[in-house]
């Protein structure tokens, strides 16, 4: 994943699409190393703690890396605009990168402290915190499979945005989606204590 990451940071074209697969592979590994560990019977608290630090570093890591790309490209695709500047790719990289760490750490903290009759057994995540919004949850979990954000979808559009050689688009809206979903999974987490 840390590999994959630094591809993007280059800023062209053909390191930002072996960024991509590179991405898809490692997330690929990644998943499977817990399922693994389940069906040998070796799952442990070091590697479940592993795998939670693994992605609190890589994840943001990536972020940055393609915000500092686009800016070394230099290439303002959509966005030729007089005021838009090539530095405000890395501050979305650094949005996104912060957002999404804390985003994965909101839940888990919900659960923790959530006090009173209402548990959760039903699932994590987004099911957890934005589900129970919704009366119906398969409506909500067939609505979370087109949703960009979504880490899994997000690793597909990561190769689709570099084939299109637009990593400056794909920062800006990512940097604002996570932002935007963060600041919203905080204030319903919130009302919800």
């Amino acid at each position: 994943m840390v590999i994959s990451s630094l591809c993007y940071a280059v800023g062209e074209y053909w390191f930002s699409v072996t960024g991509g697969v590179l991405w898809i592979i490692a997330y690929s590994l990644d998943y499977t190393d817990g399922v693994v560990a389940k069906y040998k019977e070796k799952k442990s608290a070091r590697g479940a703690y592993l795998d939670m630090i693994i992605h609190r570093v890589t994840y943001p890591l990536l972020m940055f890396c393609i915000g500092y790309g686009a800016f070394r490209a230099g290439d303002l695709g959509p966005f030729q605009f007089n005021w838009f500047k090539e530095i405000y790719f890395v501050f979305f990289g650094v949005a996104a990168g912060i957002s999404m760490s804390v985003f994965m750490d909101i839940t888990p903290l919900y659960e923790k402290y959530k006090v009173g009759d209402k548990t959760f057994q039903d699932g994590h995540g987004s099911l957890t915190v934005e589900g129970n919004l919704f009366k119906n949850k398969k409506t909500f979990e067939t609505l979370m499979n087109f949703n960009p954000l979504v880490f899994t979808n997000m690793m597909i559009l990561l190769l689709v945005f570099a084939l299109i050689d637009q990593m400056g688009l794909f920062i800006v809206v990512f940097g604002t989606g996570y932002s935007l979903a963060t600041i919203s999974r905080i204030l319903i987490v919130y009302r919800d204590l």
